[in-house]
């Protein structure tokens, strides 16, 4: 049987909490697997401390661009 999922987005401008409530939801809930952080994609530098896979995929634009407009 395969399994379903549903995709839950939080949504806002920087800085309105969206991390620390996700990061609740994962603490209360983490142990059942209920929640999972979904990683992007981004063509800006990586800042200091963040980590590839973690905060974000970090490729080029040309990189993204010719994913996106592949088959």
């Amino acid at each position: 049987m395969e399994k379903k999922y549903k995709v839950f987005a939080l949504v806002g401008p920087s800085g309105c909490g969206k991390d620390t409530i996700l990061n609740m939801l994962l603490k209360k809930y983490n142990k059942s697997k209920a929640f999972h952080r979904i990683v992007s994609y981004t063509t800006r530098p990586k800042r200091e401390g963040e980590q590839e896979g973690k905060n974000y995929f970090y490729t080029t634009r040309e990189a993204m661009t010719n994913y996106l407009l592949s088959d």
